[in-house]
């Protein structure tokens, strides 16, 4: 029985050997962990390098085969008490490694990338690109560099929906045969390079660091180019942990004390209503364009054998979209019609394709001119006819069955040239009205016989028998 006890209390110190080296091992491997985690979060980048190697040096050591792994690669063996002094100057080298300020992580280094970001934003080759960039930098600025930045941002975002609208409206005006907005779009064409040559933290408090940098910048507005160098001195500031460009000072003078919010705002208000004006203007001068061609090709569908010699679009009494439309045009009867109710027909074309092809056509105006040879075989011009009608009685015509014999009584028709039925249409107004004249004063039996005598007397002595046969077949004589 005593032999057996003597066996067991051996056997009762290696256990408990076995279970502190193994709660040793476990504790050493945390705290390296520990170690290695914290130069992630604590030192620079030199610093967790050489936490990482004592640390993993610690680790390998405390492993159960650590002797075998050991003289496997470097042919030693190490004494348990060797490996204790081993780890316990580890540890102590790893607590040293946090200590050195060379070692530790400067957070500063943060703020200094911040401004390196800050200036690759300054460089753009769009409007596009610069939007883009401003709104990138409305989170990483605070104080009066968000405000202003912010103003900016709202600014551009306006100014490029104009620009957009403008470059529709003279793609518009371009297929009309004008390019009127290349002087206005080459101003607005926007470029920078911005290269940051060096920086340096001149000043450092508690959540907030100045950096000095020199920079470089090219900008190019149009033809426009311009380089410069400057010192710039950034104020980045911790806002909830994060750092944050607050404030900046250029040429002696910190943005925090020029700014003036509501004066930059009402001078991009300002520069916005200029640029809107012309918008306007320039929509408003497609528009006419486009009323001119469709109505000239409407009035070229209408006569498509006709030479127009003038067509003009002018404003009606001085009102805003409303619109005095003037046709002038050579004129080609076709035997054996009548030239007067030939440009009747005309005259009607035009009429129902003007005032059909646009609403706020007011009054169209129409002038004929024929081509002739004078008595030496040179061809010459002379008016015609000329006609005119307004939108009120446009509207009351259905198109679809106008008689154009019946224009001249509904609109001023005044005709200049030779036409046997505009003779017989003045010579029966004129008898109608003599009629009724003499037979209001008791005297239209003797006048009549008066004028049908006269003109069978002109008829049979001269062979002009024309108005005669014509009067005769009406019933009058």
């Amino acid at each position: 029985m005593r032999m057996s006890a003597e066996k067991e209390k051996p056997a009762k110190h290696n256990a408990i050997a076995v279970a502190l080296k193994t709660i040793f091992r476990i504790i050493a491997i945390l705290i390296f962990g520990v170690f290695i985690l914290l130069s992630f979060s604590v030192l620079n980048t030199k610093g967790a390098v050489i936490m990482v190697l004592i640390a993993a040096i610690g680790i390998i050591l405390t492993l159960p085969h650590a002797n075998k792994i050991i003289h496997e690669y470097l042919k030693i063996r190490l004494t348990t008490k060797i490996k204790l002094a081993a780890l316990i100057i580890l540890f102590v080298l790893s607590f040293t490694v946090f200590l050195p300020s060379s070692f530790r992580y400067d957070d500063a280094n943060d703020a200094v990338k911040l401004v390196k970001q800050w200036t690759n934003y300054g460089s753009y080759n769009s409007i596009d690109e610069l939007i883009d960039s401003l709104q990138e930098m409305q989170r990483l600025s605070s104080g009066a560099v968000h405000e202003q930045i912010v103003l900016d941002y709202n600014y551009l975002v306006k100014l490029n929906q104009q620009i957009t609208e403008f470059k529709q409206i003279c793609s518009e005006a371009k297929q009309l045969g004008q390019n009127r907005c290349d002087n206005k779009f080459t101003r607005l064409k926007m470029q920078a390079t911005t290269k940051l040559i060096s920086k340096e933290i001149i000043q450092r408090h508690n959540d907030s660091v100045e950096i000095k940098a020199k920079i470089t910048r090219t900008t190019q507005t149009g033809s426009n180019k311009t380089e410069s160098t400057k010192e710039i001195v950034y104020v980045v500031r911790k806002v909830s942990g994060i750092w944050k460009v607050d404030d900046i000072l250029t040429d002696g003078k910190y943005l925090s004390g020029t700014i003036d919010l509501q004066k930059s705002s009402e001078e991009n208000e300002q520069s916005m209503a200029e640029l809107s004006g012309g918008l306007v203007s320039l929509k408003k001068w497609v528009a006419y364009q486009e009323l001119i061609s469709t109505l000239k090709r409407g009035v070229q569908d209408a006569l498509p054998n006709n030479q127009i010699i003038n067509f003009e679009v002018g404003q009606y009494n001085k009102q805003e979209n409303q619109f005095v439309v003037g046709v002038t045009y050579y004129f080609k009867g076709q035997w054996p019609a009548d030239n007067y109710l030939w440009f009747e027909r005309d005259a009607t074309k035009i009429y129902q394709s003007m005032f059909t092809g646009g609403s706020n056509i007011m009054q169209v105006q129409i002038t004929a001119k024929e081509l002739y040879k004078d008595n030496y075989g040179t061809t010459q011009e002379r008016l015609l006819a000329k006609s005119l009608m307004n939108k009120p009685t446009a509207d009351k015509i259905n198109w679809a069955g106008f008689d154009s014999t019946k224009l001249d009584s509904i609109a001023q028709v005044s005709f200049y040239g030779e036409s046997t039925y505009k003779n017989l249409k003045n010579l029966e107004a004129a008898l109608t009205s003599w009629q009724a004249t003499q037979y209001f004063y008791d005297y239209a039996a003797p006048a009549q016989s008066n004028v049908c005598e006269d003109i069978r007397y002109q008829c049979q002595t001269y062979g002009d028998c024309d108005d005669y046969e014509s009067i005769n077949s009406l019933g009058i004589c």
